[in-house]
């Protein structure tokens, strides 16, 4: 009788450890669901870092600006999957002058790393106070902002030619 209960007792604490494992397995996918779902739907694919004022000296010409791009997406961001650094030009009142701007290759920035990159900027004809909105395209398809991705400003001053 006493090796049957023995053995009820084993069998007992081996359920429990199953149980258990099994239990921890669930909470954690559970909380690895939550995580990845809450990341994915995020809406921030990139953060920005820019100066937040550029003087270009000569109008009519193209500059580059150095940019740092962090990665926030669960994917590698470069241009041989279409992806590239442009901008959105208005004036100092805040109109839009031009929507679509030169293109600046992205060499590839892997998931949760950051990097800078030197955008190319065509400096405006006229001299004046601008202001440069840098973002994201995945040309054809959207840009990061109209994804809810925020972006950085900076004022561009442009003095004679």
């Amino acid at each position: 009788m006493l090796k049957k209960s023995k053995k009820e007792g084993n069998l007992l604490n081996k359920k429990i450890k199953i149980t258990l494992w099994i239990l921890g397995i669930l909470v954690y996918l559970f909380l690895f669901g939550l995580a990845a779902k809450s990341y994915i739907f995020s809406n921030v694919y990139a953060d920005f870092s820019m100066p937040e004022e550029i003087i270009a000296e000569g109008s009519g010409e193209r500059i580059e600006v150095v940019i740092e791009v962090k990665n926030k997406t669960i994917h590698n961001i470069n241009s041989a999957d279409n992806y590239f650094l442009s901008y959105h030009l208005y004036d100092s009142e805040g109109r839009m002058i031009s929507f679509d701007n030169v293109r600046t290759p992205i060499p590839g920035i892997m998931p949760g790393r950051t990097k800078e990159i030197e955008m190319l900027v065509d400096v405006p004809e006229n001299e004046g106070n601008y202001i440069i909105e840098t973002d994201i395209v995945k040309e054809n398809e959207y840009w990061f902002s109209d994804k809810g991705n925020g972006t950085a400003k900076s004022r561009l001053t442009v003095k004679g030619s």
